[in-house]
């Protein structure tokens, strides 16, 4: 994405998987298990997270066709990347800037006030600020630094 002017663009890709990535992803299909997006590319091909039950990640193990060199990196219980900086609110925080983003506080203008709020969730304002202020502090940082 890219900021210029107060416009925002966006740009699309549209990638087309090789016959081998392919043959995975419709592997990938067949099995109760999920991808965590994006894949990597790396010098080495491409990284993935799979998560889903045991018995079925054995199974499309043992089903990745020879042409595939495969390297399983660790296994362990699931936890989404920490690439999105929602992840990193509480789950209070997270509520209020939803009722914030949804009521238009971060609208230009904005399409309401802490006070307001701070009535609608029954809050004060203090709290209101607080939360949010924490909130952005924690999303700036993780985007910025």
């Amino acid at each position: 994405m890219h900021r210029d002017g107060g416009e925002t663009w966006l740009a699309y890709t549209h990638y087309e998987p090789d016959e081998l990535e392919t043959a995975l992803y419709e592997l990938i299909d067949t099995e109760a298990i999920s991808i965590d997006w994006p894949t990597k590319d790396t010098a080495d091909g491409m990284e993935l997270t799979l998560f889903g039950e045991d018995a079925a990640l054995r199974q499309l193990i043992a089903g990745i066709p020879d042409e595939l060199d495969v390297t399983l990196e660790r296994t362990g219980e699931y936890q989404p990347a920490m690439d999105d900086p929602a992840e990193q609110l509480t789950d209070r925080q997270q509520e209020i800037v939803q009722a914030a983003i949804a009521a238009g506080y971060y609208d230009i203008p904005r399409g309401t006030t802490q006070r307001d709020l701070a009535t609608d969730l029954g809050l004060s304002q203090r709290t209101i600020g607080e939360h949010l202020r924490r909130a952005e502090a924690k999303i700036i940082q993780s985007v910025v630094v």
